[in-house]
């Protein structure tokens, strides 16, 4: 159940900064202020998108995660089991904001040590984030993680697919969005035309999110918080040039990151192979590309490397190789 200024009242100590069943008091960010922020804050005033409480009870769930009383939550009830050997799930799935952008997710939880969740949002952003208790045994913790949210409905999950994560209390989500930023760009094959189907993934700090280029060739990761980006291109037999991109988000708050698939073809190959034991690895010097292989079976083709410091290199990238 979403609790709205209209919900019920309880008598249970409740934290400052938000109060179940009633609006949280709204802040204005004067900083780079947006018509998006304007109104949402507009809406927050009327009653319309407050901080709102999203309770335990509200949840989906499934494989093995489970609903338990708990005296000092919110609502009087906690999930548990989520993550594990079943990997139990928690998923919001009426989750609401005004207008797209980068939302504060306070999580509020109980757990008497460190212990993780990945946190799905709309099944395009994934993080992984590791939540430390800073409360009593019988106190609740909370913990806030920026994540990208679309104007209407939305849906986030809670999951840990190698241990059991916290026990969950709530979430709540902030009543307008915060500075945001976008990378978007094109992906052509190596005559330049855009090629449309291709998927497209970022990587960040405890962050994945992925998406796909349009019949124009196109791209956007449109709400990224604040920080330092990897993006890059995959599909099945092509390489592309580059192979990833280094993203370090501009004043401008826009990157532009555009990709082409290398005409490997266009070159002949130079095979260098390499052999121990049972291993060997066949590498073509022109290309940058190794196979390797165990008893005479193919294991892994067409490997290459790849280092970063920050910015992406790749044995591709290349235009002499020598083995030693």
């Amino acid at each position: 159940m979403v609790h709205t200024p209209q919900g019920r009242r309880r008598k249970r100590r409740e934290p400052k900064a938000v109060r179940a069943g009633r609006s949280a008091p709204v802040v204005l960010v004067l900083a780079l202020p947006t018509l998006c922020t304007l109104l949402a804050v507009l809406l927050a005033t009327q009653g319309v998108f407050s901080q709102t409480v999203y309770e335990a009870g509200s949840a989906v769930l499934s494989r093995g995660a489970s609903l338990n009383n708990c005296a000092f939550c919110f609502g009087g009830r906690q999930i548990q089991n989520i993550g594990g050997p079943e990997n139990g799930t928690a998923t919001f799935d009426g989750v609401r904001v005004p207008c797209g952008g980068v939302y504060p997710l306070t999580v509020y939880f109980h757990s008497g040590d460190d212990r993780a969740f990945t946190i799905t949002i709309n099944e395009n952003a994934r993080f992984d984030v590791i939540f430390h208790p800073s409360a009593g045994s019988h106190q609740e913790s909370r913990q806030t993680v920026l994540v990208p949210l679309n104007a209407g409905t939305n849906t986030i999950t809670f999951s840990n697919a190698h241990e059991f994560g916290p026990d969950l209390d709530a979430i709540v989500i902030g009543s307008s969005p915060i500075e945001s930023f976008s990378i978007s760009g094109t992906v052509s094959n190596f005559s330049g035309r855009r090629l449309a189907g291709v998927e497209v993934f970022l990587s960040g700090l405890f962050m994945r999110m992925k998406t796909m280029t349009d019949a124009r060739g196109g791209y956007q990761f449109p709400f990224l918080p604040r920080g330092d980006y990897y993006v890059r291109p995959q599909e099945t037999g092509l390489f592309f040039s580059p192979y990833e991109q280094f993203c370090r988000l501009s004043p401008s708050n826009t990157i532009h990151a555009d990709f082409a698939v290398r005409n490997l073809a266009a070159q002949r190959k130079t095979i260098s192979v390499m052999e121990l034991g049972k291993w060997r690895i066949r590498y073509d010097l022109a290309h940058g590309l190794a196979d390797i292989f165990f008893d005479g079976k193919l294991l892994i083709p067409r490997v290459f490397a790849e280092v970063r410091l920050p910015q992406a290199v790749t044995s591709l990238d290349y235009q002499t190789r020598k083995v030693r």
